[in-house]
């Protein structure tokens, strides 16, 4: 298939190759598109003189569609981690303008430190002896 109509995009599933195939227990002329690594296939579609099965197929191997459900769930998964960083964020932004520097330097030193120890999150933070 070298007609651009007809070129197939690799598999959404696995990457691999696809192929055209003729659906061998069908009494009509049938088409579908296979990979052929993982076996995900488009439906069958009917061959006809005044149709052109090998591109009704093609399309639709070739369609990459996202349901509403799947790119809704990700907006929102984005949404709530921006809402989180800007709460983090305006956070330590109060802190600065209070003056509080110190406070804020406590707290990027603990994201920074945070490591397993004996199976146990443990924070080490430098000693406070020299004032912010």
């Amino acid at each position: 298939m070298k007609d651009k109509d007809t070129e197939l995009l690799p598999c959404p599933f696995c990457g691999n190759i696809a192929d055209l195939k003729k659906c061998p227990t069908s009494t009509s002329p049938r088409v579908y598109i296979e990979c052929s690594k993982c076996g995900a296939t488009t439906k069958s579609i009917y061959a006809s003189l005044d149709y052109c099965a090998v591109k009704e197929a093609a399309k639709l191997w070739n369609r990459r569609a996202i349901p509403d459900e799947v790119v809704s769930e990700v907006e929102n998964a984005f949404i709530a981690v921006d809402d989180q960083l800007c709460n983090i964020l305006n956070e330590l932004r109060r802190k600065i303008e209070a003056g509080d520097f110190k406070e804020v330097i406590r707290n990027i030193i603990e994201e920074l430190y945070v490591r397993e120890d004996n199976n146990e999150e443990t924070v080490h933070i430098p000693a406070d002896s020299d004032p912010a």
